[in-house]
């Protein structure tokens, strides 16, 4: 919803939100965006015990990644830095103009590795997501 919203996937002529409104939705799709890398790619984040993973649906006991890593890497660190993880280098991203995000690239991406995961869960949880059936359509 979020990416809909700022104009990168369904809109026609491109029309963004302004100001505010522009950035809740751009914040809320990141802030998605990195809980579903997270999911689908335990490797390339700091994780817990208790986190709940991709693999966990796939009856993997240990914490493998049902993702891509190399896809799922794109702009993490930058990512981490501007939002998940707020610091001081945030900064240095906006001063160097850093500061964009492809959120049309980044939706196909995690829509990709979505889709590719869906198919391996038992039929018994396939119910558990159901927008995995909207997924196709994409």
């Amino acid at each position: 919803f979020s990416a809909e919203h700022l104009g990168g996937w369904h809109s026609s002529p491109m029309a963004s939100p302004v100001g505010n409104e522009s950035n809740m939705a751009l914040e809320s799709f990141l802030l998605h965006f990195s809980n579903l890398r997270a999911l689908l790619c335990p490797s390339i984040q700091r994780q817990s015990d208790d986190d709940v993973l991709a693999s966990d649906f796939l009856g993997t006991l240990d914490a493998s990644d049902v993702g891509d890593p190399q896809k799922l890497s794109v702009d993490k660190e930058r990512l981490d830095k501007m939002l998940a993880h707020v610091s001081f280098s945030r900064a240095n991203y906006i001063e160097a103009g850093d500061h964009g995000w492809d959120t049309s690239s980044m939706l196909l991406l995690i829509v990709s590795e979505l889709k590719d995961f869906f198919p391996r869960l038992p039929a018994r949880q396939r119910d558990w997501f159901a927008c995995a059936d909207e997924l196709k359509r994409l």
